[in-house]
């Protein structure tokens, strides 16, 4: 048997260390609660096409947060941002000249393009809707700092990790377009518009320096950005509750209101008391990923109990 030399191995797992794997439950979650949607209201689920979608999804974020490193690392503000955290501040793997520029572009295009393939595979099976989106994730995700500079970073990402993202998992299981999956996507999408900026608050300073001139920046550090960041997360549950009240989401997603005192409130007092303070805005950072992860989760829950307890 041939030897295998084992920095093969380690480039492996640096490669995929740079794609920011910890973040991709950004992409997962919504992909999991269209997909249990199909489920609940078409009794549908295909797992080859759920898988295709899981990594066509996880293949786009890659290529996202890989040109995001690159192109901040361009434009100078990962390098002189002093406020970096486990959750914000850029890729150490380009700062510390672990991996090369020129390289990291080839990888975000190669993941994007992994991606589009996928896309395409469905618009064969399935129908041209999906490429389409595949296409608006694609290029919304490689320059995405660009948006941001222009103020729509944000939106970009609610759009694109909330609806996007829900209503291509349950067009992929069922050829359709609904209202459910629509409604169900605007927590999803609140929440990690949340997390995008909590975690844009540390990097103020650096992105202000080089004209990323995104929402917060544009806002300042000040009480301002916290009182969004307050209303983003309120919003997740009031929408919630809407969607509940008006029968577009089913009774036992109110278990998803679990995370309110559990995460969401905790993250809101910190960010109040600590937004000047980037290491004490840490938990914070945290709690709030924590929040768009097991919200995403327990609405998931919602559907399924829903489907599994009340439905038969």
């Amino acid at each position: 048997m041939a030897e295998v030399h084992p920095m093969k191995y380690a480039s492996i797992k640096l490669w995929f260390s740079a794609t920011r794997p910890k973040f991709f439950t950004a992409v997962i979650i919504p992909i999991v609660l269209g997909s249990s949607i199909a489920l609940v209201y078409e009794n549908v689920f295909f797992p080859l096409y759920f898988v295709l979608a899981l990594v066509g999804g996880i293949a786009l974020h890659a290529g996202t947060n890989l040109a995001n490193d690159y192109f901040d690392f361009k434009s100078g503000t990962d390098v002189i941002n002093k406020e970096v955290t486990p959750f914000s501040g850029g890729s150490d793997f380009l700062r510390n000249g672990i991996l090369k520029p020129n390289d990291v572009l080839v990888a975000s295009l190669i993941c994007l393009s992994i991606g589009l393939s996928i896309g395409l595979y469905f618009m064969f099976v399935i129908g041209w809707f999906l490429l389409l989106l595949g296409i608006i994730g694609a290029l919304c995700g490689f320059f995405y700092v660009t948006i941001a500079s222009k103020g729509l970073g944000e939106a970009a990402i609610g759009i694109n990790f909330g609806p996007l993202c829900v209503i291509g998992a349950y067009y992929v299981q069922t050829s359709k377009i609904d209202i459910v999956p629509l409604i169900a996507s605007i927590p999803i999408a609140l929440l990690i518009t949340a997390v995008i900026w909590i975690n844009q608050i540390p990097d103020y300073v650096a992105d202000k320096h080089v004209g990323k001139d995104h929402l917060v920046v544009r806002l300042g550090r000040s009480l301002s950005a916290v009182l969004v960041y307050h209303g983003l997360i309120l919003s997740v549950y009031i929408s919630i509750a809407l969607g509940i009240i008006f029968s577009f989401l089913p009774l036992s997603c109110l278990i998803s209101f679990i995370t309110l005192p559990l995460f969401a409130i905790r993250g809101m007092k910190i960010a109040y008391q600590n937004y000047l303070y980037t290491h004490k805005l840490i938990p914070a950072q945290g709690l709030t990923i924590m929040t768009h992860l097991f919200t995403g989760l327990l609405l998931t829950l919602g559907f399924l109990l829903h489907y599994f307890v009340f439905a038969l």
